[in-house]
């Protein structure tokens, strides 16, 4: 029975992606709930502990090295982001190859969290958790983000998760290249991470969030990673589908000189003035993964743009394509200045997704004891 075991979870975080940090939080915040004592674990290279992490280890031992690393200005949404970090993230730093060891006495399951930290143009050994030798490995709702692993790539997975206990992916598309790869693996699709809180949970973390200007008693929320040229046409048919309500637009670090003239520009969110601006909005309009899917657990009436051509090869849209498709939401999916904007009906999404939700609990929950 591993129940009181410490879970180490491998993810990204600490970007000013909201939804890179809040899949993590969920993921963590989940597994803590669920009685196991869990933490980020920050990246580190087993083959390669230099003086300089030597020097960190000892700082770190005499309380000092909290203290050096502290950012001595930060902007607002910096300050709020290293405030969850602190608050919400419990984290796990390896300087030595002494850490390192205690580091696999001390945890004995570690899990490949959810995001596209498997994605080909990123992906790398620690992600695989090739470190954790000896130990139970698991992969929950970790994505590969695109439609095919190049060739050349196949070992490095082929290698990695031939030793992993259980995995499971995020997105169909993603279980079904790994079948392809490890068929006797078995991998199956499960809910991200931030499906695993329920809505009230999500409520509760956005109330805490705190907001620069007042809020509009109804807006259309605005949150783009990327920049195509039709974007502002079409989210302005959006807003006046809703009778030209305010727009709300979160800036992203990836997208921060996109405007709409008129609209409320915000780049003071923390993650949890994100949720906070979904849990409130009237709809949200957004090319984003995390935005979609905490939109679908709010049961908001939501717009996807399309970021990527289906044709590039950096093209993200199968996840999105997967996620839609999942809960029968294809038609949200904005591709004409002319499409309709049905209203959704959550009833059989809300059951769904609560069925689901308890399944994914008991499989994360069975992989670690099992």
């Amino acid at each position: 029975m591993l129940s009181k075991s410490k879970v180490g979870v491998v993810t990204w975080c600490k970007s000013r992606n909201y939804g890179t940090n809040l899949q993590a939080f969920a993921l963590i915040n989940k597994l803590r709930d669920l009685g196991y004592e869990s933490f980020l674990i920050e990246p580190f290279d087993r083959q390669c502990f230099s003086w300089k992490s030597t020097i960190k280890y000892y700082l770190k031992n005499a309380g000092l090295l909290d203290l050096i690393n502290r950012p001595k200005t930060l902007d607002v949404q910096g300050y709020k982001l290293s405030e969850f970090m602190i608050e919400d993230i419990p984290q796990k730093q390896v300087y030595t190859h002494k850490e390192y060891q205690k580091l696999l006495l001390d945890f004995k399951v570690f899990i490949s969290g959810s995001d596209q930290i498997w994605n080909p143009n990123y992906v790398n050994e620690f992600q695989l958790l090739a470190f954790a030798t000896n130990c139970k490995k698991i992969a929950y709702a970790s994505s590969i983000g695109t439609s095919m692993i190049p060739d050349d790539k196949k070992e490095l997975y082929i290698n990695n998760l031939s030793g992993f206990d259980h995995i499971s992916l995020r997105e169909s598309t993603g279980a079904r290249i790994i079948s392809e790869l490890l068929p006797e693996k078995n991998p199956r699709t499960v809910l991200d991470p931030t499906f695993l809180l329920e809505p009230e949970e999500w409520t509760a973390f956005g109330k805490k969030g705190v907001l620069e200007f007042v809020l509009p008693a109804r807006y259309l929320l605005v949150y783009l990673i990327g920049n195509q040229s039709f974007y502002s046409d079409y989210i302005k048919n959006i807003a006046s589908h809703y009778d030209d309500i305010p727009i709300i637009i979160i800036k992203s670090i990836e997208n921060e000189g996109f405007n709409i003239e008129g609209a409320i520009n915000y780049q003071d969110a923390g993650p949890r003035e994100f949720v906070k601006l979904i849990s409130y909005a009237t709809a949200v309009c957004t090319d984003s993964f995390h935005a979609c899917a905490i939109s679908i657990n709010l049961s908001k009436q939501f717009v996807v743009l399309k970021r990527h051509s289906d044709e590039t090869l950096e093209s993200q849209n199968s996840r999105i394509y997967d996620l839609l498709t999942h809960f029968n939401l294809s038609d949200r999916l904005f591709d004409s200045i002319n499409a309709r904007l049905n209203e959704i009906n959550y009833t059989d999404i809300s059951c769904q997704l609560r069925n689901e939700r308890s399944e994914c609990i008991n499989y994360l929950q069975n992989s670690i004891e099992h």
